[in-house]
């Protein structure tokens, strides 16, 4: 079967000068990255090996090791690692002046290792009117691979047989786009291990997420022919979910596959149900046969949370069977969306510099909304959904909204809620994450999967919805909110 995208990112980072290592209480082994950086002397380079059950690179369950570079443009990395593969990532600080909500930029991200690997990087910045594009070369063991993605990565729409051109995008899923990838690591095929060229293959076949099948799912035609044609396309030729136990053995291990494989099994349901069915996607899940993708899929279904009622005896079910440890923590980290959580203490500052504690509001309804400025979907949430529901209950003393801003400037938080984009300086308490950003421990602690993010939260002081969609319809919120304002 032939399908197509790229890996995201895992990476790790090191000290200074010229040499670093990290340490892990019992490694499987190393691999050796030597990386020449040609960009300004001023710059902090980091690199990022990344636990791929969480995303982005400002995040604390991921290995982090800064470099300051006092001198030379060479740096030597030994890094450690716990797993036959994974992903890195090289990233720079950004200064602290133009930092927002996070605190790394990608330099070279989503590459793809193997225990093992001595691979040299070089990292130059050629290009006088875009000083941020990065080139990159690559020599060593195991450098193939990097080269592989690279050349994918640098493929355009120009490079495919194509006469007239509605867009410059390069769609990676028509079958010319999906052949060139396909010859591109086919070349690369003899130089690289036989588990890295399958991996490979999964994370340029497979897409993160299918938002926009399931977009266009949802908008069609419901008359009985066309949902069966649908069904059967679907089912025949767009997403034939099928694979082998011989590809999944290593289809598992990229980043793309098991992620694009729960999505489908989601458009899967709506297209049969006309509906999202967790329950069935969960049942499915059940009955996959390789254990450690069952058992990461199961926390990838849980970071979700879908607002199905049978959702909470799912999980008891889920941390019953799942044995890996890094699998089974990663749940255990979830327990605050599928049993009653208290917030506990955790401490803002609001516009005036004062310290808040979330837990002074025990007692009443609250909706909390995080967002940075800039964040488009953060500006649109609160237009169409929080604003409306700040008027609404405006005079109720039971119910606040709380808007958390995750700028790391003060300066620029203060800016977007004075441009009334984000919240209001009136209708909502208006809560600072300080410095920290994105690490602040309340972000860390929920895995806040990105911004916006909406909380419910009952007088009780528990969670009672977490960023469900029921969170971004004026109506269900409303109806959620009266439900609670009525418990004692």
């Amino acid at each position: 079967m032939k399908n197509l995208i790229i890996t995201l990112c895992l990476a790790l980072f090191f000290t200074s000068g010229l040499h670093g290592q990290t340490q892990l209480q019992n490694p499987m082994g190393y691999i050796n990255l030597t990386i020449d950086y040609k960009g300004p002397v001023s710059d902090t380079i980091m690199v990022v090996m990344q636990n791929v059950l969480y995303p982005g690179l400002d995040n604390l369950h991921h290995r982090n090791i800064k470099a300051d570079r006092s001198s030379g443009q060479r740096f030597f990395f030994q890094i450690p690692v716990e797993d036959s593969s994974g992903y890195l990532s090289i990233a720079k600080l950004l200064p602290e002046k133009i930092r927002k909500a996070y605190d790394l930029k990608g330099i070279l991200t989503d590459y793809l290792w193997e225990i093992g690997d001595d691979v040299s990087v070089e990292i130059s910045f050629p290009y006088l009117e875009r000083p941020e594009w990065a080139e990159f070369t690559f020599n060593g063991k195991g450098s193939e691979k990097y080269k592989a993605r690279k050349e994918v990565l640098g493929l355009m729409v120009k490079d495919l047989p194509y006469i007239n051109y509605k867009d410059s995008t390069f769609h990676k899923g028509e079958p010319e786009a999906i052949n060139k990838v396909l010859d591109i690591l086919d070349s690369y095929a003899p130089f690289m291990s036989h588990k890295s060229f399958y991996i490979l293959k999964a994370d340029n076949f497979y897409e993160r997420n299918v938002g926009k099948a399931i977009s266009i799912i949802n908008n069609s035609t419901k008359g009985t022919y066309k949902r069966k044609k649908l069904i059967h396309d679907f089912d025949s030729v767009f997403y034939n979910i099928e694979v082998s136990d011989s590809d999944k053995q290593y289809y598992k291990h990229s980043i793309n596959f098991p992620s694009s494989y729960l999505s489908t099994l989601f458009s899967q349901t709506i297209v049969h149900f006309g509906t999202r069915r967790p329950s069935k996607v969960f049942n499915k899940i059940m009955k996959e046969t390789d254990q450690d993708l069952r058992e990461k899929l199961l926390v990838m279904f849980f970071f979700e949370n879908f607002g199905d009622d049978s959702t909470a005896i799912q999980f008891k079910q889920a941390l019953k069977i799942v044995t890996t440890k890094k699998y089974l923590d990663a749940l255990k980290e979830l327990s605050y969306k599928y049993e009653p959580f208290a917030l506990g203490d955790y401490i803002f500052e609001d516009t005036e510099g004062k310290a808040v504690n979330l837990s002074s509001y025990k007692g009443k309804v609250v909706l909390i909304d995080l967002w940075f400025t800039g964040c488009g979907g953060c500006g649109y949430f609160y237009e169409h959904t929080v604003s409306k529901i700040e008027e609404d209950f405006k005079d109720n003393q039971n119910f606040k909204v709380i808007s958390i801003g995750v700028d790391k400037r003060k300066e620029t938080w203060n800016k977007g809620i004075g441009s009334g984009v984000y919240t209001s300086a009136e209708g909502a308490i208006n809560l600072h994450v300080g410095k920290l950003g994105v690490r602040h421990p309340f972000i860390q602690d929920f895995n806040i999967p990105g911004m916006p993010c909406a909380i419910l939260i009952n007088k009780r002081g528990h969670i009672e919805l977490f960023n469900t969609t029921s969170l971004y319809s004026v109506a269900t919120l409303k109806t959620e909110i009266n439900r609670l304002l009525l418990e004692p």
